[in-house]
């Protein structure tokens, strides 16, 4: 009876790591699937989302989700440690992280170097694709989405002029510089840009960016940043009455945008990969447990992560038991086994291992984005 308790245990908090296990019916012989996980406030909600999901499941094996001691593993130093600690634990087989381009980078040398599979929910950078065999990309890279914030500058707004303020960080100078090519393409132009960071508080920058904004006369501003840099732009411009149609990139699609400061974002088109309504395997579901855990709808990160989870979920009930299996069953997803489809849609990844998805435009409205279409589709299509 002792040995059946421990193997029906939900959630086991050691050593500061919280472990996650589940099983049905497990024994002693049960192999045990170990994944590290960056230590994020969302990544940890989303795991739980995912738990109890899974807890209904019966499978042959048990999984434990292992999350680092970093206090920001977004950035590029933590992520390197982060990165190390994980590939020095021979028993874990993969890693989910991290949530920003340049962090994401950052490790990625280390766990191609020490042969890890890191599975990347949401960082875009086109240089990825040359980090090595070993690293997969949930979404496509920042190339994709240029494109489709150009057409979206041109088809829906007719913009000849814009502005743009993206982060200063590679997620953000790459895709400004890439739209602002494209743009071009199309017969448009970048008449301001700037980079944004964490010096942005004050106000004399504020105000000098304000003024450098309404004396541009955009047809269009355009934000590729987080979105309380944004706020912070978008308030001082509101001080001075100015307003003008906006347009955001996927960082601006997270849940800060419109339950912090939905009147400054009103008529905001935004890219989305992923949409809380999305008729998806799952998604209803998950969709119910995140807003019963945290009170909010998820977004594309929180998806992102949770279809992480599925996704070695299902290369372990395959027979993945090694590294090496974990990154053979990634690359012959779509070839010598199904593809895998969550909460996000379908995910099979391209020579460069990365999984090519829709986006889509949703506009602010209140506390919600609404798509502007009907993505079902499109998901059919994959």
């Amino acid at each position: 009876m002792k040995k059946e308790t421990i193997c029906f245990a939900g959630i086991i908090l050691t050593a500061g790591l919280l472990l996650i296990l589940f099983c049905s019916g497990c024994q002693d012989e049960t192999f045990v699937a170990r994944i590290g996980c960056q230590n994020d406030i969302l990544y940890r909600d989303t795991v739980e989302a995912a738990l109890s999901r899974m807890n209904n499941d019966r499978l042959s094996f048990r999984m434990e989700i292992v999350f680092d001691n970093y206090p920001a593993p977004s950035l590029a130093n933590y992520s390197v440690q982060s990165a190390y600690a994980f590939c020095a634990d021979p028993e874990i087989l993969a890693v989910i992280g991290y949530g920003s381009s340049d962090a994401a980078l950052a490790a990625a040398e280390i766990f191609n170097r020490e042969e890890v599979v890191q599975i990347v929910p949401n960082a875009t950078s086109p240089e990825l694709a040359e980090t090595g065999p070993w690293t997969f990309k949930l979404l496509p890279d920042d190339r994709f989405q240029s494109r489709f914030l150009a057409g979206v500058a041109k088809e829906h707004y007719g913009a000849a002029a814009c502005a743009v303020i993206y982060q200063n960080n590679d997620y953000g100078r790459e895709l400004a510089g890439l739209f602002s090519r494209r743009l071009e393409e199309m017969g448009g132009a970048v008449t301001f840009q700037t980079a944004v960071g964490s010096g942005l508080e004050d106000s004399e920058v504020l105000e000098m960016y304000a003024s450098e904004i309404i004396e541009g006369d955009p047809d269009l501003l355009v934000f590729m940043c987080r979105p309380r840099q944004a706020g912070l732009i978008m308030d001082a411009l509101d001080s001075r009455g100015a307003v003008f149609p906006l347009l955001g990139s996927d960082a601006m699609g997270s849940q800060f945008t419109i339950y912090e400061q939905p009147h400054l974002f009103r008529g905001m088109r935004v890219a989305l990969f992923y949409h809380h309504s999305f008729d998806t395997r799952g998604n209803q579901e998950f969709v119910a447990t995140h807003r019963q855990l945290t009170g909010q709808f998820p977004d594309y990160t929180t998806a992102l992560v949770y279809d992480a989870v599925f996704l070695l979920q299902q290369a372990f009930q395959a027979g993945a038991r090694t590294r090496k299996d974990v990154r053979q069953y990634l690359e012959d997803l779509g070839k010598n086994y199904p593809p895998f489809h969550g909460v996000c849609g379908k995910t099979v990844f391209d020579e460069n291992r990365a999984c090519r998805r829709p986006l889509y435009l949703g506009v602010v409205e209140g506390k919600e984005f609404v798509l502007m279409e009907d993505p079902s589709g499109k998901l059919e299509e994959q």
